[in-house]
């Protein structure tokens, strides 16, 4: 008897396991599994590949798609900082409108116009598909949309030197030459004197000959400010955003903060640093010792 009720029992809850396997409901599709099906197809670029494109002076847009205070403590140079992480968490509309802002502001149109785009996020994944989804939806030419491989932590690691803030940074050696050094060239081609000053006081007074870009910004703190113009004003002065085969003498007002943020960026946008100096005492020092060479 005790095995027949044993033997029971048992059927009974076998009975009773498969019809709750039957009774319950199919689970419907994971969130997260429908929204990887919509995503659109990255294309990558590797840090190789950015990093020759920059040091070309290819015409890019570097979008920093991660958080906005991650952007502002390191970043690389002459990135543009959208913060995307409402885009990344499900907020879609609102990526689409952080997007359009940031695109209308950058290159006065909300969807880039055409613009060669590379989306950098933390390991080329979550923010950057975000994003890339977003792009789609705004109307970008998606075959001019590129997110850099393995993100912003392989760029620090493969790329350090060309970082901009964060402990990664280091001040690039500045190279001197002396106001009778820097006389001694003003007529020769083969130098370009550059006055990184703030525009008002280059245009007060400067150096005979000297090219002013305001430097300000860099000096401040806000390299890509200062990366894009220096590009701008070195392809003006040179038809090359790097300077060409120019050497440069950096003038600023004591030959201290201003020539130092204008070195990292020349080093950033991969400028030949050889061709690189600093008129040692700037624009104070020559006004002491070369009061006669100075066009107001």
């Amino acid at each position: 008897m005790k095995k027949l009720l044993t033997l029971l029992l048992v059927l009974a809850m076998m009975f009773s396991f498969a019809a709750c396997g039957q009774d319950e409901p199919q689970q419907p599709a994971d969130d997260q599994q429908q929204v990887e099906e919509n995503n659109v197809e990255m294309q990558k670029m590797t840090a190789d590949q950015l990093l020759e494109a920059m040091k070309a002076g290819e015409d890019l847009l570097i979008l920093d798609v991660r958080k906005a205070a991650d952007h502002e403590a390191s970043h690389i140079p002459g990135a543009y900082g959208v913060d995307m992480d409402a885009a990344k968490e499900g907020d879609f509309e609102a990526g689409v409108t952080a997007m359009k802002a940031a695109l209308t502001e950058i290159t006065g149109s909300e969807n880039g116009n055409g613009a060669k785009m590379v989306l950098v996020c933390y390991s080329g994944n979550r923010y950057a598909q975000a994003s890339t989804n977003v792009l789609a939806e705004i109307g970008a030419t998606m075959e001019n949309v590129f997110t850099l491989e393995g993100g912003f932590n392989n760029w620090s690691e493969v790329n350090a030197e060309v970082v901009v803030g964060g402990e990664e940074v280091t001040d690039v050696e500045m190279k001197y030459m002396t106001a009778d050094e820097v006389a001694a060239v003003l007529e020769d081609e083969a130098y370009l004197i550059l006055d990184v000053r703030k525009a008002a006081d280059h245009e007060a007074a400067h150096i005979p000959g000297a090219f002013g870009i305001d430097m300000d910004a860099a000096k401040e703190g806000d390299t890509a400010a200062g990366v894009e113009a220096l590009k701008a004003g070195l392809l003006e002065a040179t038809g090359d955003v790097k300077g060409g085969d120019k050497k440069m003498v950096l003038v600023c007002y004591s030959g201290a903060r201003y020539a130092q943020a204008t070195t990292n960026c020349l080093n950033a946008i991969g400028a030949d640093m050889e061709n690189v100096f600093t008129l040692e005492g700037g624009f104070n020092g020559w006004s002491e010792t070369k009061a006669d060479l100075i066009e107001k």
